[in-house]
């Protein structure tokens, strides 16, 4: 939760369209671009703050796709720094650069994908407060 970092928000989260991966062939290696965009809907607030207003929304659209983002360029730099793997696909994408079989194979896409440049954008967007009907106080116990 943005306002109270010790509580949490539940999501249920979907995909709202198939992944965009755009992969360019610069001097420098490969850029790799790659768009999420994500269905949220609140399942469950433990602070109690009311997020059913277009600000509150907006905030916690923000924060998800921070945390996201974080996870997913930790989860990408494993697969390039330890493992040396594209286990995303990201060259079915960056094959369509080439003509030929033969470039796709000189290129060598396995030697070049681990100093690839990935850039990972979420694009979350809440688009139901979900199973929450009315947001009542805790009960202390």
């Amino acid at each position: 939760d943005p306002n109270e970092p010790s509580r949490f928000i539940i999501l249920n989260l979907l995909a709202e369209r198939p992944t965009n991966i755009n992969v360019s062939l610069k001097e420098q290696g490969p850029v790799i671009d790659v768009n999420i965009s994500l269905e949220a809907e609140f399942i469950s607030i433990q602070s109690n703050i009311h997020y059913d207003t277009s600000e509150r929304y907006a905030e916690a659209e923000q924060v998800i796709s921070r945390m996201l983002k974080l996870h997913a360029d930790r989860l990408v730099r494993k697969t390039q720094k330890d493992f040396e793997s594209d286990i995303f696909g990201f060259g079915k994408q960056a094959r369509l650069n080439f003509l030929t079989w033969q470039q796709w194979e000189e290129y060598n896409w396995l030697d070049m994908y681990p100093g690839a440049q990935v850039n990972v954008h979420f694009d979350i967007d809440i688009r139901r407060i979900g199973l929450l009907r009315e947001m009542e106080p805790a009960r202390e116990n």
